[in-house]
């Protein structure tokens, strides 16, 4: 039986917390995450787009300052 993420035991939450934690790098960090749930198939509304685009461009792309390719 599959499991949404607000099912998850609050221990279950913390380790996934520690494994993002130990990633090298954004890569590892975003594939454990696709890994652990179904990303694919999860359909956002609007607002959780709006909100996780406009915290990645104006949060966390300024703090890792990747290169562009």
């Amino acid at each position: 039986m599959q499991r949404k993420y607000n099912q998850l035991t609050s221990i279950e939450k913390a380790a996934l917390l520690d494994k993002l934690k130990q990633a090298d790098n954004i890569n590892e960090l975003l594939n454990i995450l696709i890994n652990k749930f179904d990303l694919k198939n999860c359909k956002p509304g609007t607002i959780t787009k709006t909100l996780l685009a406009n915290n990645l461009v104006s949060m966390i792309l300024p703090m890792l300052n990747p290169h562009e390719k």
